[in-house]
């Protein structure tokens, strides 16, 4: 088993943004659910999963599914 360095998204980032796309072969809820929502709130998350629930307790409603992705807008 090979380990991976992870990076947290208050690393990276120093400044909210509004959009964030997650492509990571299925863990999308995982991510989500760790998310600082109290930091950052994108206006506009598109996922892989549909992940409903999750965002719409977040205040995020479905407005478009395409063939690969779900798109989610505050």
């Amino acid at each position: 088993i090979n380990k991976i360095q992870t990076l947290k998204i208050g690393d990276v980032v120093k400044e909210n943004f509004d959009l964030v796309s997650i492509d990571t072969e299925g863990f999308d809820t995982l991510i989500l659910k760790s998310w600082p929502w109290g930091k950052y709130k994108p206006k506009v998350i598109c996922v892989e999963t549909g992940v409903d629930k999750l965002l719409k307790s977040r205040g995020y409603k479905l407005v478009k599914k395409t063939k690969d992705n779900f798109i989610y807008c505050s």
